[in-house]
């Protein structure tokens, strides 16, 4: 079929992709302008709580996933040039809206997690805050900022008195 045509079925993609972009930037930012209050703006769109698949994390891992498939199409290390960006957004700026999504859930599921270890301590590679620390370093190694790229393996490797053994 002609619409899935290797060129006619990426560009769609792309097009989808940066259209999808578009809304969630605009949710995200017509949320924050209309109320100071982040956390009860991420509760009520859902977005609070869980891990790197959902949540504000996980609206960091998205950023995060394409920053990668954007980079492999284009065929270039850095990929920020504005003109080749696939999904609207060169590759540099995907990657810090990940590690802004991700630090920002993490800062809330440190809160949220220190009242839970008191009562059930347990410890899981992609909840929570060992999964923003995870996707942090992974981030942080794609902007080429090992020195916090260790920081934060070295946080995530912290956690692991805490983890049920």
């Amino acid at each position: 079929a002609p619409d899935l045509a290797p060129e006619t079925y990426a560009a769609r993609v792309a097009s989808s992709c940066r259209e999808f972009l578009d809304v969630i930037e605009r949710a995200l930012r017509s949320d924050a302008d209309a109320d100071d209050d982040a956390d009860a703006d991420d509760d009520a769109r859902g977005i609070a709580g869980g891990g790197v698949y959902v949540g504000i994390a996980g609206i960091g891992m998205m950023y995060y996933k394409l920053a990668l498939v954007q980079r492999a199409m284009q065929g270039d290390a850095r990929g920020n040039d504005p003109k080749r960006a696939v999904f609207g957004r060169t590759t540099g700026a995907m990657l810090r809206a990940a590690l802004t999504h991700c630090e920002r859930g993490r800062k809330r599921f440190e809160v949220e997690e220190e009242a839970r270890r008191r009562r059930h301590p347990r410890t899981t590679f992609l909840e929570g805050v060992a999964g923003c620390h995870a996707l942090e370093a992974a981030v942080l190694t794609e902007l080429g900022a090992d020195d916090a790229a260790r920081d934060r393996v070295r946080r995530l490797v912290g956690l692991e008195p805490a983890a049920a053994s």
